[in-house]
């Protein structure tokens, strides 16, 4: 390539990045390195703070990126567990019979919470076993008065608790 070759294309060039400058400024690798080649006519006992502050900001930028990634990252989780309520709740609406919302907490329920085990928990005044609720298998189990109480007051380091409501 000729000098005169080369002054062309440096115009062409100056030229086409005066004309379009996000080109550079969106591209990382070509401003490092227009601030290495800045900082290296400089010589060694000078330090430009220019590029010390460029370092340090996109050394943040890129910690900002990665927090921002973490949390959109949450929100999708978030969104899909309320989805997950949402068609667990859709479902318990679902029967017409109380046979069909049991059948439904054991079977269905269980794969849409993506859970081992559900059933309904009968507060009963009763010890004994009763015979009327051998049919309904494992879905529904009697427990003595004031269980559901003295369970949900264990400090079993639970983040959610139900609470009663006071109106309707």
């Amino acid at each position: 390539m000729t000098p005169q070759d080369a002054a062309q294309a440096e115009k062409i060039l100056r030229d086409f990045i005066t004309e379009n400058p996000r080109i550079v400024l969106d591209a990382p690798d070509v401003m490092r390195a227009l601030l290495a080649s800045h900082d290296e006519t400089l010589g060694q006992n000078i330090v430009d703070l220019r590029s010390v502050a460029m370092r340090r900001l996109e050394a943040q930028l890129g910690r900002l990126e990665e927090t921002n990634r973490s949390v959109i990252a949450a929100a999708y989780d978030n969104l899909a567990g309320t989805q997950q309520i949402h068609r667990a709740l859709l479902k318990i609406m679902e029967p017409t019979d109380f046979g069909g919302f049991l059948s439904m907490i054991g079977t269905e329920m269980v794969d849409i919470l993506r859970i081992d085990y559900a059933c309904l928990i009968l507060e009963t005044q009763n010890q004994s076993p009763d015979p009327n609720l051998a049919p309904l298998g494992h879905v529904v189990k009697p427990a003595p008065s004031g269980f559901v109480a003295d369970y949900l007051s264990q400090n079993l380091a639970a983040k959610v608790t139900l609470r009663r409501v006071t109106e309707p």
